[in-house]
């Protein structure tokens, strides 16, 4: 995983494993310019918005500005920790828990 604080106090994050990557932040012409710089080095293809990613299921929610990410067979265990949830991916409060 890749973190940058950008000039604006926004972040950016990229997160890659293996061939699948993953690029999160809250300022879009940032990640626009993120993206063409990695395509201008590699080989990549455009997917739009990702739905799963290493088996998880992405959830968004634009009103609350939250991501979830849902895996199999552990709903039984969401209550104990194993729920990711990334809240207010926002200029002023990027927090993960």
């Amino acid at each position: 995983m890749y973190s940058r604080q950008l000039a604006d106090e926004s972040r950016i994050h990229l997160i890659l494993y293996v061939d699948d990557m993953l690029i999160v932040g809250s300022n879009r012409a940032e990640i626009g310019k993120l993206k063409w710089s990695l395509h201008e080095k590699f080989a990549m293809k455009e997917l739009g918005q990702a739905r799963h990613i290493l088996g998880m299921r992405i959830e968004r929610n634009q009103t609350t500005k939250t991501l979830r990410l849902h895996v199999k067979g552990v709903e039984a265990l969401q209550h104990a920790e194993c729920e990711a949830s990334i809240n207010s991916i926002s200029d002023d409060n990027p927090t993960i828990r």
